[in-house]
């Protein structure tokens, strides 16, 4: 904890930014590697969620978007969490916040856009609202919120039961389970490895 500098002091010496881990420096190339179908770009975050477990660079989640239109590669997110003592860098949060920043627009619905966010899990609370203020169009999901907390032991937060029916009727398109084998092997991988489980409390 900082215990000697005032708040101010600390915003002039650093500015808070998006963090990506160091082997994401191309995740144009990256995405190059995968079919141009949901399937294709589910298993693009999958891979990105493998790939902060195998580098240690924070949770077993990550998240692609592109836009539904024309295909392009918008943003990217792995949960950042630990490395960056930020608790809301979430997988889903950094590519939310990625994209935004890459189309300078604060909604991904603005201006006839239309964008799909894939992550390799279930949103927690926080990330399900965020999905809905960003402006997401359609949201695919591997594993599940019971695979998460079952497996790894996170608190996924505040989330209503009915959470898809509630983006749903707002109008959001959610997809659940879609390679969800493959994303249950990075929880467990994570798990096994000894992985922080980061819950608030």
């Amino acid at each position: 904890m900082n215990g000697v500098q005032t708040l101010s002091e600390f915003l002039r010496g650093a500015q808070p930014t998006i963090s990506l881990p160091n082997w994401l420096s191309d995740p144009s190339t990256m995405a190059s590697r995968f079919a141009p179908t949901d399937e294709g770009r589910m298993a693009f975050a999958i891979e990105l969620s493998r790939s902060n477990v195998t580098h240690g660079t924070g949770g077993p989640f990550g998240t692609t978007i592109f836009d539904l239109n024309t295909g392009r590669l918008l943003g990217v997110g792995v949960n950042r969490v630990v490395p960056t003592n930020d608790p809301t860098a979430h997988g889903e949060m950094v590519a939310i916040r990625l994209a935004c920043a890459f189309v300078e627009k604060f909604s991904l619905g603005q201006e006839g856009l239309k964008v799909g966010l894939y992550t390799s899990a279930e949103p927690c609370g926080m990330c399900c609202t965020g999905v809905l203020w960003a402006g997401v169009s359609a949201l695919f999901c591997a594993a599940t919120t019971r695979d998460v907390e079952k497996i790894v032991g996170f608190d996924e937060g505040l989330k209503p039961r009915n959470w898809r029916y509630g983006l749903a009727h707002r109008g959001v398109e959610v997809a659940s389970q879609l390679l969800r084998t493959q994303a249950v092997e990075v929880l467990q991988a994570y798990k096994d490895g000894g992985g922080a489980v980061y819950n608030g409390r």
